[in-house]
């Protein structure tokens, strides 16, 4: 071989090397972008989670903030419950509302120091505000009912349902 010979045999022994295999460490151009692809497509469902977990855990709804805030103000309920009351979000619960009218049935599990309990309430809405209509508290293993909305707010029984 001649040094030219060698020097355009060396020359494209060189080229067809770098073009073999890219430098160690450097994952190839499509896997890199694969990876921000998943990335970000992480970052998007945990974005969303936390905005559902956000909007789940931040009381929902206005007629469920009413409710609990009238029968945390109940002197009834307080004195049942003692403070401070504590309220899950794991009841039911079926809000319609259409422009500035609405209605809402639901329940939600309400306990204090001295007991706990479901809190039952009614409300509709008009020209855009709410009203409680029934507000009532069932004591854990009772069938008696307490109406958080009446002045003597004295237990009364009920039937439960056939």
């Amino acid at each position: 071989m001649t040094p030219s010979n060698e020097k355009s045999y060396s020359d494209a022994l060189r080229g067809q090397m770098e073009q073999a295999a890219p430098p160690v460490g450097t994952p190839p151009r499509g896997r890199r972008q694969s990876r921000w692809i998943v990335l970000a497509a992480v970052a998007v469902i945990l974005a969303f989670m936390g905005g559902i977990a956000a909007f789940v855990l931040s009381g929902i709804s206005g007629p469920e903030k009413l409710a609990v805030a009238t029968a945390e103000s109940s002197p009834a309920l307080v004195k049942r419950l003692g403070q401070p009351m504590k309220t899950s979000w794991a009841g039911t619960a079926h809000i319609e509302v259409s422009g500035a009218t609405g209605h809402a049935d639901f329940s939600l599990h309400i306990s204090g120091p001295k007991g706990s309990g479901t809190l039952y309430a009614v409300e509709s809405m008009l020209a855009g505000m709410w009203r409680l209509d029934q507000l009532e508290f069932a004591a854990e293993g009772s069938d008696e009912r307490l109406d958080l909305l009446s002045p003597d707010s004295a237990p009364k029984p009920t039937a439960p349902p056939h």
